[in-house]
């Protein structure tokens, strides 16, 4: 994908398949779910001992966010080769 308008287009596609089971309301959000911030330093490395610990245990219980972990993990460049 070189093209910046593909990759869109592909986050798109992949965020409203992961996505689907709130656009149907099975899956809504809760005081306990993940706020966009921690979501992006767990992406980002930047959470550790309690905080990943607790992000961990939620994201593996509730569809909604272990539905966005799984389209941000589906999203993230792939580590170069050397």
């Amino acid at each position: 994908m070189t093209d910046p308008r593909d990759r869109d287009d592909s986050m798109d596609l992949l965020l409203r398949r992961a996505l689907h089971p709130l656009a149907s309301g099975e899956a809504e959000a809760s005081p306990a779910c993940l706020d966009a911030e921690t979501m992006a330093a767990w992406m980002d490395g930047g959470l550790s001992g309690p905080a990943l610990t607790a992000a961990e245990a939620h994201a593996a219980t509730c569809a909604r966010c272990g539905a966005i972990v799984a389209a941000m993990v589906r999203t993230e460049e792939p580590a170069a080769v050397p």
